[in-house]
């Protein structure tokens, strides 16, 4: 194990503040030989070289990149009493050698002085123990006291500032601080350069620093005051481009920008055997890679960037990035023309590759190959179309969705992309967006029966059952032997109590699926022996009339079913809807709270209960009901449509806002909700909110 140790030496002649004559820098290499290394060298390396160094600084000796190297290679004090004894030496510059001891650099007039005698007898005999007394005595003969340097440092500190170079005179401080690093003036005084050199973080941090380190006898408060306000700025100006910068280069990221830019240099190299222009794309491509490069380390820098304090240097490498990203898509746009001008017809071959590795699920690698075709045919919609296929495929949902997006834009009849973009929204639980995509593919696409298959799944997840009907038979319409049709309509039926719809439609199901038998053949069991029983007759008849409005002759049917079962919770519930037509809220509370004691996974049921509940005035009570409904399904815009007016009536118009607005978040074609939310508005004087929910609920009513 070696290790590389570098002092400094200075030879001034004359007073501390003579000029510097000569410099040598003096490299050792210390070898571990197993054996303790002296405690007094060890000692003296660790205790004086930071000192000597920043005291050698001051005189300018050595230039700051230099200085950085020489500090980096220190071993840590720890390390210091582990190494060996012995000392080679290397000497640069003019310099005089010694064997096998500590190599001193000394100028040509020092070589004569009676200080360098007795280093050369001791470097002789190899004593190390009065080798480091005579290179600690020769040190503090050549450099300026302690004081001496500090004083200095101060003094070309006020000097700089005054000649405004404010960053030499914080130079002189950051020497002093390495000296004395608990002296509160030295903080205030490189604060003060750095508030002039515009660097207003750093500055209110010394001027912090200064007051902690004071003992309350420096004040500082005004200044830090009056810099305050720009450390804020400077601060919400980074966080700001921060975040902008880092919102971009996500966005890059998430629509395969940044992959692309990877896949150039690739590419080029692939294709420039294709061309007789091989010098010209030999230079894009060496062009590409430098792009890729200054990519590759923006994505590195930016989190670095984010463990950073938001000093100066901080904001200028945002700017910086600022800048640059702009010019990186120009240029890849340049290359794009290029290669489109020069290499379109590859792109065939590529997306035939694409197609091949995604049908034996290489994923990765068919993606690869779709952002060729994309950097060869940048205008291509069905290569952005099946980029978000496989993204879709490998659940990258966002992502997916992105890349269906850029197909449409680039060709709006592609109702494929709509399809695709709706179920890739189904996935990301955005009913809403995957609705008017799947709406948007059946107009282009009419007779593409899987649409309305899809589009009957998100009515069901909407609560639209109703709708989620019409669309299952639409499905079958187009194509009769659609399993998932049969099966999610036969549901449907069953909820609806629609007993001998529902069975047939789990028979067809099993008919034309064998190997869904397990999972079907419940429900049908279920619906087949309700069938077998009288009650359900009576139920059917009761229901026939409600629908109608024919309340006696319902109350009728729905008696006679309860009495043959007393357990038909559905026929609890519709007596108690007759009785709540009838304005008998306490006979319908009763009703209803036995068809939840009969069934209590029924989300009608307490939705049903809430309303009673409201009319009764027991707000606390519907609230619940409908906290209950929402448990049941999120989704639910009638849910939070009357928790809205639960709160209307309880007058609390902010949180009766709050729950109209997620009513019309989920069903915003319903213009009561508009004009129930108008009405709130009204309620807070907040007439301008007011009028534009009114206008809209008139617009929906046309």
């Amino acid at each position: 194990m070696r290790y590389m140790l570098i002092l400094l030496v200075v030879a001034c002649l004359g007073s501390a503040s003579a000029q510097v004559n000569r410099l040598a820098v003096a490299s050792f290499t210390l070898k571990e030989e197993g054996q303790p290394a002296d405690a007094k060298v060890a000692a003296f390396l660790t205790n004086h070289i930071r000192e000597l160094f920043a005291r050698s600084q001051l005189y300018q000796i050595v230039a700051a990149e230099e200085g950085q190297k020489i500090l980096a290679n220190l071993p840590s004090p720890k390390e210091l009493p582990q190494l060996a004894a012995q000392v080679d030496y290397v000497v640069l510059g003019e310099v005089v050698f010694f064997a096998d001891g500590l190599a001193l650099g000394l100028n040509a007039q020092l070589v004569q002085t009676s200080e360098n005698r007795p280093v050369k007898s001791a470097a002789a005999t190899g004593n190390k123990l009065e080798l480091a007394n005579l290179a600690q005595l020769l040190f503090s003969k050549l450099l300026p006291t302690r004081e001496e340097t500090l004083q200095e440092a101060m003094s070309g500190n006020q000097n700089t500032y005054q000649a405004k170079n404010f960053t030499r005179a914080v130079q002189y401080c950051d020497w002093a601080l390495e000296i004395a690093p608990k002296t509160w003036q030295y903080y205030a005084a490189r604060g003060k350069a750095y508030e002039a050199n515009d660097d207003v973080i750093r500055a209110e941090e010394d001027y912090q620093d200064a007051m902690k380190f004071s003992d309350g006898s420096a004040n500082l408060e005004n200044d830090i005051s009056k810099i305050r306000p720009r450390v804020a700025q400077l601060k919400s100006e980074r966080k700001r481009l921060y975040e902008t910068l880092t919102q971009a280069f996500q966005t890059w990221q998430n629509d395969g920008t940044v992959r692309r830019i990877k896949l150039l240099p690739l590419l080029l190299n692939e294709l420039v055997a294709q061309t007789k222009e091989q010098e010209k794309t030999q230079a894009v491509l060496r062009h590409a890679h430098t792009i890729y490069k200054i990519v590759q380390a923006i994505g590195e820098e930016l989190p670095k960037i984010k463990q950073e304090e938001t000093r100066k240097e901080t904001l200028q490498k945002l700017a910086n990035i600022d800048k640059q990203m702009p010019h990186i898509l120009n240029q890849v746009r340049k290359i794009a023309d290029f290669l489109s001008d020069n290499f379109a017809e590859a792109s065939q071959a590529y997306f035939t590759e694409a197609m091949e590795h995604y049908k034996k699920d290489r994923l990765e690698e068919s993606l690869i190959a779709i952002e060729k075709v994309l950097l060869l045919k940048p205008q291509a919609a069905k290569g952005y179309y099946w980029r978000g296929i496989i993204l879709g495929k490998d659940r990258d949902y966002a992502n997916a969705a992105t890349s269906f997006t850029r197909a449409i834009e680039l060709n709006g009849d592609y109702w494929e992309a709509y399809y695709n973009r709706g179920l890739t929204y189904q996935c990301l639980i955005n009913y809403s967006s995957a609705r008017q995509d799947l709406e948007a593919a059946s107009r282009l696409k009419p007779d593409y029966a899987p649409t309305y298959l899809s589009l009957g799944d998100m009515c069901v997840a909407l609560q639209e059952n109703e709708q989620a009907l019409a669309n299952y038979s639409k499905a079958l319409e187009l194509d009769d032997k659609l399993v998932a049709a049969y099966f999610n309509r036969g549901k449907i039926y069953d909820q609806n109590q629609e007993y001998i719809k529902a069975r047939n439609d789990y028979k067809r199901a099993i008919a034309l699926s064998p190997q869904s038998k397990n999972k079907i053949e419940p429900l049908l069991t279920k619906v087949v022996v309700l069938l077998d029983k009288d009650a359900l007759i009576y139920a059917e008849k009761a229901r026939s009339y409600l629908e109608t409005g024919e309340f006696t002759e319902a109350l009728v049917w729905l008696n006679k079913t309860i009495e043959m079962n007393p357990d038909h919770a559905w026929s609890y519930f519709r007596r108690g809807f007759v009785y709540q037509a009838w304005q008998q809220y306490d006979k319908a509370l009763a009703e209803y709270n036995e068809a939840v004691s009969l069934k209590n996974n029924e989300v009608q049921f307490y939705f049903q209960r809430a309303i009673v509940a409201q009319y009764l005035g027991d707000y606390t009570k519907a609230l619940a009901e409908l906290q209950i409904v929402l448990n049941f399904n999120a989704f639910s815009h009638a849910a939070y449509h009357r928790q809205g007016l639960v709160y209307y009536a309880q007058k609390d118009y902010y949180k009766a806002i709050e729950s109209y607005q997620k009513a019309i978040k989920i069903a915003s074609n319903i213009a009561q909700y508009y004009a129930d939310l108008s009405q709130a508005y009204l309620q807070l004087q907040q007439n301008g909110p007011a009028n534009v929910y009114w206008l809209q609920a008139r617009e929906l009513s046309k």
